[in-house]
């Protein structure tokens, strides 16, 4: 039989084991170089300590040398981390597919009242090859910030003739910012990556609406992003918030998601959907 009814299924989620073991990657990544550079840096500024300590004026050697230094360890921790940037950004962006499709597949089946098959169309590879490309750009962009951020402390210190305590907290207060970055990275690419492939999946599937789902999860939620829950938007456009057309987890640290959603005929049988095709409906 064929229902006329509204369809929606439940909404395509980020998957939390994988975010957590993205934020451990990145973490870790960070810690392992934050690590190496302090035990060095703290090393050599206790070496150019005297020298810093009777700074004339007219002699920068001491900056000169630490800077020196310093960019080489940049250089190699930068080469270090662009290797580890493509492995991550596959690694993460083949799991957020596998369970992206997962939650995507269960959905729609759910909704059609039969499983539905999914496999690996342009469309979706080409939302993959986007996160590829944006995470390792991101992971890249990690020690570029951090060295420039280290630099002006060092230089700071030689200037002011601080001792070595005065540094080593100004480095504590950098790994914490660092690591924040880390974990900020992993929480906001999770909720893009799912939101992308669960929205191309959608599309795929023939479904051409969703429903707009708030996280509820957020303690300083978006007036705006709230306002839209439950609200139906084109798959192929997005929904009209602030003047410009969003989709759901498209937004910095966005945690919404999508339900798909359809107002045609709804079978209940893959058969009785079958024969509604063959009379030259579409879903």
């Amino acid at each position: 039989m064929i229902d006329r009814r509204t369809v929606r299924g439940r909404d395509i989620r980020p998957n939390a084991a994988l975010k957590k073991r993205y934020e451990r990657k990145l973490v870790d990544m960070v810690e392992a170089m934050h690590r190496s550079v302090a035990y060095w840096l703290l090393a050599e500024y206790k070496r150019q300590l005297p020298r810093v300590e009777n700074l004339m004026a007219n002699d920068a050697s001491p900056a000169r040398n630490m800077l020196s230094a310093l960019r080489a360890q940049m250089r190699r921790h930068r080469d270090a981390i662009d290797d580890k940037a493509e492995a991550y950004a596959d690694w993460f962006a083949k799991r957020s597919n596998a369970a992206a499709t997962a939650a995507a597949k269960a959905s729609i089946s759910e909704m059609f009242g039969f499983t539905v098959g999914m496999r690996l169309t342009r469309n979706v590879n080409n939302v993959l090859q986007s996160v590829i490309a944006e995470n390792v750009s991101l992971i890249r962009s990690i020690p570029e910030k951090y060295f420039t951020e280290v630099e002006g402390l060092v230089m700071r210190s030689v200037r002011e003739g601080r001792d070595i305590a005065g540094l080593t907290d100004d480095l504590e207060k950098r790994l914490g910012i660092v690591r924040r970055r880390a974990l900020d990275i992993a929480r906001d690419q999770s909720n893009k990556a799912s939101a992308s492939i669960g929205r191309a999946r959608m599309q795929d599937a023939g479904i051409t609406k969703a429903v707009w789902r708030h996280s509820g999860r957020s303690k300083h939620p978006r007036p705006s992003h709230l306002l839209a829950d439950g609200k139906v938007f084109d798959l192929n456009e997005g929904l009209m918030i602030e003047g410009k057309l969003t989709f759901p987890g498209q937004d910095i640290n966005c945690g919404c998601t999508a339900a798909p959603y359809t107002e045609r005929m709804a079978a209940r049988s893959a058969g009785a959907l079958e024969a509604w095709k063959a009379k030259g409906n579409t879903l």
